[in-house]
Formats: structure tokens, C-alpha cells, sequence
């Protein structure tokens, strides 16, 4: 039973330095642009819906699309329903952008049933995707960071499977 959990903790961790490496590498002022965070960070994720179980493979290719589709955008549009007119990312637009990324997986819930723990990291991802965002002046961290939020919320998928 440790050992099981300690293999889980060590793919979170594992994962999410990869996820955070692979976003920062597809920031606006890095050298790939967005190309290694857009395609690439859909890859692990998927990898380990896959090692949770989730196997259906036609589920996890359309949960890939749409965690690229998510990835590509920060939803700026949103932001404007609020007022922010500036061109800047502000708190509404990370707020959905986190909720798309959560969402993304979707498919997977569908034809697993598991409603309840994608849902829940959805919401999970899209506040913490929104309070790192807002809460943090440095592109390196900031990046980096998002990135990592979104891998190590799989863990409450994780969570979920082992309890249930």
C-alpha cells in the first residue's frame, strides 16, 4: 500500500516538473513558442489517465484535442465580458482558462461515469489556475506554474480511484 502510493506521488511529481518545463518552453518569450506546451503537455496527461485505468482510447485522443484546444488560448475574450478592455490577462480569463483545461478531460469522464472527480478537478484547476495566474509577477514561475497545476490535479483523480 505505501509503495503503491509512493509510485503515485513520484509520477505526480515527476509529471508536473515535465508539465511546468513544457509550459515555460511554450511561453510568449521562449523559444518554441507555443508548440511544446500546446501538443506536447496533452501527451503526459493522457499518459496518465491511461495509467489510472482510463482506456479507452478514442476518449483520451478527443480529451488530447481538447487540452491542446484549451492550451492554445488564454480567453481574453472572457475578461472583456468584465470590463478588462486592456489587452491583459486578468482574473475572469485565467478562471476560464483553467476550467477549459479541466474540462478537456470530459470525454474520459463520460465513458468511464466518473463524473465526480473530473468535475471536481475541473473546478480545482480552474481556481488554482486563476490564483497562481493573478498572484504571481514572474513569467518563469508563472508559467512553470500553470503547468504544474495542471498535472498535479490529476492527483485528486488519483485520489478519487483509490478511495473508490
Amino acid at each position: 500500500m505505501v509503495e503503491k502510493f509512493l509510485i503515485e506521488l513520484g509520477a505526480l511529481i515527476v509529471g508536473s516538473i515535465i508539465c511546468g518545463a513544457l509550459y515555460r518552453m511554450g511561453g510568449a518569450d521562449a523559444p518554441y513558442k507555443s508548440w511544446m506546451r500546446d501538443k506536447i503537455i496533452p501527451l503526459p496527461v493522457c499518459a496518465y489517465l491511461w495509467h489510472l485505468g482510463y482506456h479507452n482510447i478514442w476518449a483520451l485522443l478527443l480529451s488530447y484535442g481538447l487540452l491542446w484546444g484549451a492550451l492554445s488560448t488564454y480567453n481574453k475574450w472572457f475578461g472583456k465580458l468584465f470590463g478588462y478592455n486592456d489587452g491583459n490577462v486578468h482574473w475572469p480569463s485565467w478562471l476560464i482558462t483553467g476550467l477549459f483545461y479541466g474540462l478537456s478531460a470530459l470525454p474520459v469522464a463520460y465513458v468511464s461515469g466518473d463524473y465526480w472527480q473530473f468535475g471536481i478537478r475541473a473546478v480545482v484547476l480552474a481556481y488554482l489556475t486563476m490564483w497562481w495566474s493573478e498572484r504571481n509577477d514572474n513569467p518563469v514561475w508563472e508559467e512553470c506554474g500553470r503547468g504544474v497545476i495542471i498535472f498535479i490535479t490529476l492527483g485528486i483523480i488519483a485520489l478519487f480511484k483509490a478511495i473508490f
